[in-house]
């Protein structure tokens, strides 16, 4: 018979695999697409997209709901019914009539695309991607993609890589008949010609970490009336890898951002600080005009509504992977193919005066294309310490006015004075909203705000609160900067089990006050969660950035220490219960932490971590961030000096690695380029050759995030066990 020790942990297991199930199958808002009607002008209609975890087909499912607004009464209707959709990107033109979406089918590795227009609920175009020939892949991900129909709906541009697909999966090596030389005289034996056996093998540069099927992005159109797709990439600049882009008010040229890929590129998603420029092609002769060149990194392009305007966000180029950012604004006049010189529409904060003042842009993703309430008016959302708040600027006087503060809001798209959002807590999973704003008397606005779909799980039995900590680790030139953390427990702790200490990545990320997967389902299974947001996150002004350079493994370890020590005496926490869990830099810092303070954290489990600096700037798509964070300067022809690699180890986990007594879990996605597995394995080999308690897990075929299906369900489940093991 099993003993009560076995029954116990079996029915834990089977606890821990019930709150994800139940947890995990919450969706996430994606993206709004807004049309107006053509027959009822005063109807707004709305697609949202969700993902969602399908946890029985063990993939990631999108669908679609619908509603309408009445611009009349701003009064709200949901639609009864939803669509699983395999669109991966749509646009509507101006009148919401036509439509073009990009829908994809994967099987086995094997990627097919098909472009597709529709004329109200009739379609009437379908394009093969990989049968026309034009180019490669349409891009959609976040840092490259977009869809914009010209103003006469007879145009539609997009972006795509350049190279077209292989129609066939061709060996072409030096073994195969060249081309038109078969065994006995038979031309159809042999395809292969001297360039492709030549480049069999050859190294294509890419964009990095999940998206490495990005190689040439470039800028390319359909043209409804010849019926084709055209590629626009020898009318490009050189090595610039296309982004985004909008046509004129009058469709005679094109205005698009791009990233410079000279002399080779370094790693993108997560990465606001990568030189980029834009540039306006005329369509008629093909005359191509620099913008703004690529000295900086330039992202989130938008125009005003009037197309008068250009706008976008600006960051210093190869410096921290995260800033905060200036807003600039060109001048345009359409007439004459002429641009104003860039100016400041809002400056970065370096030092907010207190917590409740401005601190200054913060955002990862880029502004909605429709993020205006008039010509002078937009509205976006920023990380503001540790909630992500909704603001409206003044272009025209610089003002910045708080529409909304706590929690996580996002905006998703702004059609005259309704406001598409959603928000959501630790305790509260994403809430779609829309709203309308008021302007008050004094140029005052609120927001009127209609829940329109929530979904039912009741998370009440997990509260959730904010921890202000002034540092103990003195930063002399940084004297200001405070730090915080957020806490997420369960309403009733008479069975609580410990702290999970969880420091985030970067190390210029920030944790918000909205609704996190793990931290639920751990509360749910009786563990508190601190999510530290130490001195270097985002949402600090520029002071909080700078505050960590150079400081690695030092600053943010003495940070995350702190709050856990707080933490213990105002919830009470037994101390012998005190866990830590971490991915990327957050993995480094739980790394250091049970090096440092090898007999306080009970057990530590470190998702992809960086253990090794030196490693990472030899072998990560992001060499750059390595020297950054050190506090030493990167340039593209940079070799290896003993002093600069010295100042890498000795600030990583694996040169104390030594001192960890901690069980220690490691988990790794085997397809992971921001951080290259080997560095852990070599951190794996000298814990266990001290005979400590240490498991490695290697998810195969998993990028940076460990996010495929059963992967994440897997790390999740037994960073649990692990702990309830080890307590």
């Amino acid at each position: 018979m099993m003993n009560d020790v076995g029954v116990k942990h079996d029915r834990f297991e089977d606890q821990c695999v019930s709150v994800y199930e139940n947890l995990s199958c919450l969706p996430s808002v994606k993206n709004v697409t807004l049309a107006n009607d053509k027959e009822h002008g005063h109807l707004l209609h709305w697609e949202l997209n969700y993902s969602e975890r399908n946890l029985a087909r063990k993939k990631n499912v999108n669908y679609k709901t619908y509603g309408t607004v009445n611009l009349k009464n701003n009064s709200v209707r949901r639609f009864p019914f939803n669509s699983e959709s395999n669109e991966i990107i749509t646009g509507y033109s101006q009148c919401g009539q036509m439509k073009a979406a990009v829908v994809q089918s994967v099987e086995q590795d094997d990627i097919k695309q098909y472009f597709e227009i529709w004329d109200n609920n009739s379609k009437v175009l379908t394009f093969d991607v990989r049968g026309e020939g034009t180019h490669g892949l349409v891009h959609s991900n976040p840092m490259f993609g977009c869809i914009e129909w010209s103003h006469d709906k007879t145009k539609i541009l997009y972006i795509a890589d350049n190279k077209p697909f292989k129609k066939d999966k061709q060996k072409c090596s030096w073994l195969d008949k060249r081309k038109g030389q078969g065994d006995d005289g038979d031309t159809a034996k042999s395809c292969c010609n001297d360039t492709a056996r030549k480049d069999k093998y050859l190294y294509e540069d890419h964009w990095g970490e999940q998206i490495y099927n990005c190689r040439e992005p470039t800028l390319c159109m359909i043209d409804l009336e010849k019926k084709e797709m055209v590629n626009l990439f020898e009318f490009m600049p050189p090595n610039i890898s296309v982004a985004k882009a909008f046509w004129s008010r009058d469709d005679k040229y094109v205005t698009f951002t791009g990233y410079s890929a000279d002399p080779w590129r370094l790693g993108l998603i997560y990465c606001r600080n990568r030189q980029s420029g834009i540039y306006a092609l005329m369509l008629q002769n093909k005359a191509l005009k620099t913008i703004v060149d690529t000295k900086d990194s330039i992202y989130s392009m938008i125009m005003t509504p009037d197309g008068s305007r250009i706008f976008y966000l600006q960051t210093q180029s190869l410096g921290p992977h995260a800033q905060c950012a200036r807003l600039m604004s060109i001048s345009v006049d359409h007439s004459r193919f002429q641009f104003g010189s860039p100016t400041v529409s809002y400056d970065y904060v370096r030092k907010p005066i207190s917590k409740t003042d401005f601190q200054g842009i913060f955002l990862r993703e880029a502004l909605p294309t429709n993020c205006w309430l008039n010509n002078s008016t937009l509205i976006f959302h920023s990380q503001n310490r540790s909630h992500i708040s909704l603001f409206l600027h003044d272009v025209d006087t610089g003002e910045i006015k708080t529409l909304e503060t706590e929690g996580e809001w996002r905006l998703l798209a702004v059609h005259d004075n309704i406001i598409f959002a959603t928000q959501s807590f630790p305790n509260v999973p994403q809430v779609f909203k829309i709203g309308t704003a008021l302007q008050k008397v004094q140029g005052e606005w609120t927001v009127d705000w209609t829940n329109v779909e929530q979904y039912p799980e009741n998370l009440q039995d997990i509260e959730w609160s904010l921890l202000h900590h002034r540092p103990t680790f003195e930063n002399p030139k940084y004297n200001s900067v405070p730090f915080e953390s957020v806490v997420v427990i369960p309403k009733n702790t008479a069975n609580l089990k410990g702290l999970i200490v969880n420091p985030h990545g970067g190390p210029h990320g920030c944790f918000s006050t909205g609704y996190d997967l793990s931290s639920a389902c751990f509360a749910r299974l009786d563990y508190a969660v601190l999510r530290v947001n130490y001195r270097g996150s985002t949402g600090f002004g520029q002071d909080g950035i700078d505050s960590l350079i150079g400081k690695i493994g030092s600053q943010d370890v003495a940070d995350v220490h702190q709050a856990t020590l707080e933490a213990i005496n105002k919830l009470n926490i037994n101390p012998a219960n005190v866990f830590v869990k971490g991915g990327s830099h957050g993995g480094f810092l739980a790394l250091h932490l049970i090096a440092q303070y090898p007999a306080f954290y009970r057990a530590a489990v470190a998702r992809n971590p960086v253990c090794n600096i030196v490693a990472n700037a030899v072998a990560s798509d992001i060499p750059d961030w390595s020297y950054s964070e050190s506090g030493l300067p990167f340039s593209y022809g940079l070799k290896p000096e003993p002093e600069s690699y010295t100042k890498m180890l000795k600030m990583s986990p694996v040169y104390i690695a030594d001192a960890v007594k901690t069980p220690l879990m490691l988990m790794l996605g085997g397809s992971d380029k921001r951080v290259p597995y080997y560095q852990s394995i070599e951190f794996y080999r000298i814990v266990k050759s001290h005979n400590n308690k240490v498991r490695l897990l290697m998810y195969e075929g998993n990028d940076h995030r460990i996010a495929e299906i059963e992967a994440e369900a897997d790390s999740f489940i037994n960073s649990v066990l692990w702990f309830n093991e080890n307590r």
